[in-house]
């Protein structure tokens, strides 16, 4: 392990300022489990079959999910009163962000957080042959796209969105629509990892100047636990940890009804420096630690990401040190792609990543890398059990690729990034679909313009399987995207893999 330095700007190109990816049943509503039957038959009463778009659809053209008008998680108060919780509890049937560190009330239309008519009804993209024709946004009103923005799936087909607000740090319950359902607002100065289930969610939230804390709230805004990860302590005593402010990064995600964060951390070690790792900390759903992580992972631990397929969680990190220089999966659960031109164990690296996406039997990773290679290229790599495969490589040119996010589209992986952006500029944009689980092209790259990815939120799917993230609009609020699952494939011809398999190159001072 070696000292950190102050960081010089990396050649890993635009850094991803973007969290949280979540692992969720798909089929809930819309064309990924219909009712039984063929065209009208599918639909329920009173509802009519749209042939163009192959779905059934109410009479103002939105597609009918068979879900109730009404929210229906957000009526019960919860109870906070587990071990070491703030929360007290709360009553009744509306929002009443009752729970300590939370503030603001329910913001919905006074009929409960749902509304009415169809104001949680899904509004799908059309079901056209290319995916920017399936792309569609919607604007969040009264928010504000200032640092970092993160986003889950909501109840019925809606999302969360947590964002930095001033001096705060809220949530947004935000319906289909964009319609505001719900407001909460934390105490924080950032937000590294934000996640979500049916009945709560989690923040990973920066306080002062050296804590991380996990914050565990009901869907009413009712803070089950406050707890301290790393942080408030004295920097000059050995062994103690806390969020460093040269290297930060954080994510957060829910599994098999436990939490899992994944973050950076400094330590101050025997040797009288104060070293930066990483640390995966599991706990129970109501933030009692649990079994599982690790207290010093990958080292220097330059980026983060983590999900969750069913059976385990899937770390992926990018390191400038140690295990190697490169990127790792399960911290030394194997080197996807080492990185000996572009780090030098003092801050400074050459990859960067873009998700842990989950599959039923594994997890696909995605990352950019230049080690052999003529630029920042876009890799990926199949993890089948908890064994990575080889990577294979979606460019091969002398274009940086950036701003890498994925998930899963239906039964393929989409893999998008960026070409020529900056800061103030979204230059192209490129979406590429590919087959799960040989790696094999189905289409693309192509383009989605009005899709923006610089300083996006991760991908999330909705609770009927679309692709959703959080992006800026042109007026720099927060509008909600969204990529619709439709029957039909993608326009593109499959072909196997778009560059031949190469092998790893070789480290300096080896013989493999």
């Amino acid at each position: 392990m070696l000292p950190i330095i102050p960081l010089s700007s990396p050649r890993f190109g635009v850094s991803l300022y973007c969290l949280g990816l979540l692992i969720f049943s798909l089929g809930a509503a819309g064309c990924l489990s219909p009712p039984e039957g063929e065209g009208a038959d599918r639909c329920p009463p009173g509802v009519e079959y749209d042939e163009q778009r192959q779905r059934c659809v109410s009479g103002n053209g939105h597609e009918d999910t068979g879900v109730s008008d009404a929210d229906t998680g957000d009526g019960d108060g919860g109870t906070g009163d587990s071990d070491g919780g703030t929360g007290d509890g709360g009553a009744g049937d509306a929002d009443t962000g009752t729970g300590d560190g939370a503030q603001d009330a329910d913001v919905s239309d006074g009929d409960g957080d749902g509304g009415t008519g169809d104001e949680d009804v899904p509004i799908p993209g059309d079901c056209g042959d290319t995916l920017a024709e399936r792309f569609t946004t919607v604007p969040v009103p009264d928010t504000s796209y200032a640092g970092r923005v993160h986003a889950s799936h909501g109840p019925n087909d809606g999302a969360f969105i947590a964002w930095k607000n001033g001096a705060q740090i809220e949530v947004t319950r935000a319906r289909a629509d964009g319609s505001v359902a719900t407001r909460h607002t934390f105490d924080g100065d950032e937000i590294y990892g934000f996640a979500a289930n049916d009945d709560s969610y989690a923040l990973l939230i920066f306080k002062q100047s050296d804590i991380l804390s996990i914050v565990i709230a009901d869907h009413d805004g009712t803070v089950v636990e406050d707890k301290i990860l790393i942080g408030d302590v004295d920097h000059n005593v050995e062994g103690s940890e806390w969020f460093g402010h040269l290297i930060r990064d954080g994510r957060l995600t829910e599994g098999d009804g436990r939490w899992a964060a994944y973050y950076t951390v400094q330590r101050l070690w025997p040797d009288g420096v104060a070293h930066y790792g990483d640390q995966l900390t599991i706990l129970e759903a109501d933030g009692t630690s649990t079994f599982g992580g690790w207290g010093w992972g990958c080292s220097h631990s330059m980026e983060v990401r983590i999900s969750h397929n069913g059976q385990q969680f899937g770390p992926l990190c990018s390191s400038d040190c140690f295990p190697t220089k490169g990127v790792h999966y399960n911290h030394q659960g194997g080197e996807l792609w080492p990185d000996e031109g572009g780090s030098d164990c003092a801050g400074q690296y050459g990859t960067s990543l873009g998700a842990s996406v989950p599959t039923d039997d594994g997890f696909w990773l995605t990352f950019t890398a230049t080690d052999d290679r003529d630029s920042h290229d876009v890799g990926i790599s199949r993890v089948t059990g908890n064994s990575p495969g080889d990577t294979l490589w979606l460019t091969e040119d002398d274009v940086d690729a950036a701003n890498l996010n994925s998930a899963l589209y239906d039964s393929d992986l989409l893999v998008a990034w960026t070409t020529g952006a900056t800061w103030s500029s979204e230059g192209t944009t490129h979406f590429t679909l590919v087959s799960d689980p040989d790696g094999g092209v189905v289409s693309g790259p192509q383009e989605i313009p009005d899709a923006r990815l610089v300083n996006s939120s991760d991908f999330f799917l909705y609770s009927n399987g679309d692709i959703g993230w959080a992006q800026s609009s042109a007026d720099n609020e927060v509008e909600l995207a969204r990529l619709t699952i439709c029957p039909q494939g993608i326009t593109g011809l499959r072909r196997n893999f778009p560059f031949p398999r190469l092998p790893k190159p070789r480290r300096r001072g080896s013989s493999r």
